[in-house]
């Protein structure tokens, strides 16, 4: 520094003092303002030089200035003197320094020890760049140890946006060669091979991209296993707090680069041999390691395996899921872990329901379907929709424990549920279908223009209806969950009988207005289905029917009015029209080719969410304020081929047969079956359809048997009707969303332990008005800052059994932030969408593992 900086900086000093004076120290230990110093002149400053010898008399000099006085006080590098005379006159004042070394260090406002002049010294290669001191006083406002300092530089240096010890080695970790090049360069290399021994215990070839790697995530999986073999084989050496500091490293890697981490951890593991070393530990042991990949294929595969037996424990086995599913690698088995869960579920409705029971009456049977058993239905379906994705990405080879599982779930839905539930419905039935043609006590599809659209017409300015070939009432019950949860909206779910047989030839006129609705056979062969004395097997005809009760009613296919029109052609389309039918066709279209039949679970999800759109489009641009939506009939459909014993000969009617599929036979009058259900059709001619009882399939030729209606299961005969009703915020009927709620069920007062699990109760199950919500849950100080790892709680459970909503979150205090005895804690719950932020419990904590390295605070 030149003389003008130096007269600059020390006039800068003393007019900050103003009237009341004071004593700037000048310390200059290498003696290189020897011959500057004593000319100095500073208008209105005493200089006053030390002298080796005449200390003393320095002293009482100083002691004799009047208040106020000004004095520059110059302390070189020779003090003969083992006693400082002039400590506490330094202690005091303002210190000056104007070497290189000291003028950096001041930059920094980093603390003047020979020790920091030490690590500034290893920096000096860095330092030559020409933006590194601004770098460095961007990462901290202050650096008090050279452990600090040097962590800044190998931060710029390896191009880390944060001097975190963890981000450190994060971009370590990814920089690979470059990085490990550019600290040589720096001449850092020393104190990089300390900070890594120091902070993750690697005593290794630093220049060893693979070693550190593998030692970096082997530490990190070994803090989330138990103390035992296993995990002292994976990190020999490494102690508690470092192990903590690897796994921190980890999850760091995660929020900066998931896919990057994800291949670094398959290949590490890979060489690492992770499944011998983890295939024996059993689920207990490896629950909560979420390092590897390899982790949850092994434990997906014990678990599915359990799911496979007919002993297995599905509450385990939804446990194992809920834990999982919210760990680092949850996502990337998402198909594996909806499966399990869907799987688990029907495993669970197995063991609380008795569809078999004998004795009750048809209406009783449609009730209990209706409150909960559909729901079989639904897990089965999320199941199969699990399965294929997994068939198709195969991870780990999980497609094959995966088929084992799905062979047991096949045999569990089709020969326990589905016979045994249609069974007892066919037996309820039978005498009401031989009689009338109808289930007695049940509403009816063919009321359904009279019961539900004359009342909307008449409520509203436009009655609304949505009919969805083949959407059946577990859909339906999706559909309106949907609705609840997304819109303003609130949503009535009843069901009504399809008429028979359950075709769309059949349903969709049923759902239109009629003085007589009667079957016939077709002039050109087949069964015809009139309406008022004319088919509606098109959309333009159906408009025709709907017509002849309302003038200006109009009929359009879902296609054509959501993408067929814009907004303004699709007011041109409805005009002053008191009444719409939207005809939707997905889950038909699909289902009944028999190369397309495989996909009508996904067929089924299109289903749900184009029909919510429809709803929401419907009260946003025409201010919609019910909506009904419904379907001509529903279908059954299982993934596996038939066997021999779920089929009966298509010759099993003995009479003239009008028309015949896979469900049904329609014969003339004075037709009969031994095996079938007979049913009359309605209509002077005295039609009779014969029906399989349970799910039994007619032999015909031909693919695509899988996917099937027009029979008499509930699965088929049972329609949803979903009436929505639009509300305004603050109108009668409106209720606000709010996302489900999370409330403490661990006792937890005093936290001895640096890790420790909680479990969390959702207090609400989720449905209508209550949302699922991820939760953020981790323990804070006073100032709201986190001491602990962050465990995410999904709060999405459907289950009224509140046993069932309880959630185990794993929390790890930090190693970078050592808890304070007796500090302010909180355990809280921060909502990922709203990001409120609810408290659980306050906390006390005694900290027992050991103290954190120097390296890390």
């Amino acid at each position: 520094m030149d003389e003008k900086s130096i007269r600059r900086q020390l006039a800068d000093i003393f007019a900050a003092m103003g009237q009341r004076g004071g004593v700037v120290c000048w310390r200059d230990a290498a003696g290189e303002f020897e011959d500057l110093a004593p000319d100095l002149e500073l208008e209105g400053v005493e200089v006053l030089r030390e002298v080796p010898g005449e200390e003393f008399l320095l002293k009482r000099r100083l002691n004799a200035l009047p208040l106020g006085s000004r004095v520059l006080l110059y302390r070189g590098g020779n003090q003969a003197s083992s006693f400082d005379w002039l400590a506490d006159v330094e202690a005091l004042a303002v210190p000056f320094s104007a070497d290189y070394a000291s003028a950096l260090l001041r930059d920094l406002n980093a603390t003047d020890t020979p020790q920091m002049r030490e690590a500034l010294d290893a920096c000096r290669r860095l330092l030559a760049g020409k933006r590194t001191l601004s770098k460095l006083t961007a990462l901290s406002e202050a650096y008090h140890t050279p452990q600090q300092l040097l962590r800044a530089a190998l931060a710029v240096c390896l191009g880390s946006a944060s001097s975190d010890a963890s981000s450190i080695v994060v971009a370590r970790l990814r920089g690979g060669e470059k990085g490990r090049g550019a600290v040589e360069r720096a001449g850092l290399a020393e104190a990089l091979a300390a900070f890594l021994l120091d902070c993750c215990g690697y005593a290794g070839d630093c220049s060893d991209e693979d070693a550190l790697l593998d030692h970096v995530l082997a530490a990190a999986a070994s803090s989330t296993l138990p103390p035992d073999a296993a995990s002292a084989r994976l990190a020999r050496g490494v102690d508690e707090v470092q192990r903590r500091f690897c796994h921190e490293v980890f999850e760091g890697w995660l929020l900066e680069d998931r896919e990057g981490l994800r291949s670094a951890c398959i290949e590490s593991e890979e060489r690492l041999g992770m499944r011998d070393a983890l295939g024996e530990a059993g689920t207990g042991a490896l629950l909560w390691c979420d390092v590897f990949p390899i982790v949850d294929a092994v434990l997906l595969g014990e678990c599915l395996t359990e799911l496979a037996s007919p002993d297995c424990d599905p509450a385990a086995l939804l446990s194992v899921a809920d834990v999982r599913s919210c760990l680092a690698w949850g996502d990337e088995f998402d198909a594996c872990y909806r499966g399990l869960v869907a799987g688990a579920r029907l495993r669970v409705f197995q063991d609380t329901h008795r569809v078999a029971e004998p004795g009750s009456a048809a209406d009783d049977v449609w009730g209990e379907y209706l409150a909960d058993w559909y729901a079989a239905d639904r897990w089965y379906r999320e199941f199969r929709t699990a399965a294929d994705e997994v068939a198709a990405k195969s991870p780990y080879g999980l497609d094959v424990p995966f088929g084992r599982a799905g062979d047991a779930i096949e045999n569990l839905y089709k020969e326990w549920y589905l016979r045994a539930l249609n069974a007892r419905w066919c037996s309820c039935i039978e005498a009401d279908l031989g009689r009338g043609g109808e289930v007695e006590g049940i509403a009816r599809q063919v009321d359904f223009y009279q019961a539900e659209v004359e009342g909307a017409a008449n409520r509203c300015k436009r009655a609304w209806v949505i009919v969805s070939d083949a959407l059946r009432y577990e859909v339906g019950a999706e559909l309106a969950d949907r609705l609840e949860a997304g819109t303003r909206g609130s949503v009535d779910l009843a069901a009504v009988q399809a008429a028979l047989p359950t075709k769309t030839k059949v349903g969709m006129p049923a759902l239109l207005p009629h003085g007589s609705f009667a079957a016939s056979a077709g002039l050109r062969g087949g069964l015809a289905v009139l309406v008022d004395g004319a088919e509606t097997r098109t959309t333009l005809s159906r408009q025709a029917a709907l017509r002849r009760y309302s003038s200006d009613a109009v009929a359009v296919r879902h296609d054509d009015f959501v993408f067929g029109n814009d907004r303004a052609g699709r007011r041109d389309l409805v005009g002053d029209a008191e009444i719409v039918y939207i005809y939707h066709n997905a889950i038909d279209a699909v289902g009944d080719s028999a190369q397309t039949e495989r996909k009508v679970f996904g067929a089924c999800a299109d289903t749900v969410s184009e029909l919510e759109d429809l709803v929401k489009l419907l009260v946003r641009e025409f201010r919609a304020s019910e909506v009904l939506v419904t379907a001509d009939h529903g279908f059954l459909y299982t993934a596996k081929p038939l066997g021999q014993s779920e089929h009966v000969g298509g010759d099993s009617v003995d009479g003239r047969v009008v028309e015949a599929s896979r469900r049904y036979v329609v014969a003339h009058g004075g037709a009969s079956s031994e095996l079938l259900v007979p049913a009359r059709l309605p209509g002077k001619e005295g039609l009779v359809a014969f029906f399989p009882r349970e799910c039994v399939r007619l032999r015909m030729p031909g693919d695509g048997e899988n996917y099937v209606h027009g029979g008499i299961s509930l699965q088929e005969m049972c329609v949803p009707v979903l009436r929505f009703k639009n509300h305004r915020a603050g109108s009668k009927g409106y209720v606000e969303a709010a996302e489900a709620s999370l409330s403490l069920v661990t006792q937890l007062g005093t936290v001895t332990a640096p890790t420790f699990v909680i479990e969390l109760l959702q207090d609400e199950a989720v449905g209508g008005k209550v949302l699922p919500a991820d939760y953020e849950v981790y323990v804070a100080d006073a100032a709201g800052g986190r001491v602990t790892s962050t465990a995410l709680v999904r709060a999405s459970s459907r289950c009224t059994d509140p046993s069932a909503r309880v959630h185990r979150a794993r929390l790890r205090f930090l190693s970078t932030v050592p808890p304070k005895e007796g500090g302010d804690y909180s355990l809280v719950a921060r909502s990922t969408s709203s990001h409120d932020v609810t408290v659980l419990c306050e906390l006390v904590v005694r900290p027992e593992a050991g103290a954190p390295s120097t390296w890390l605070v």
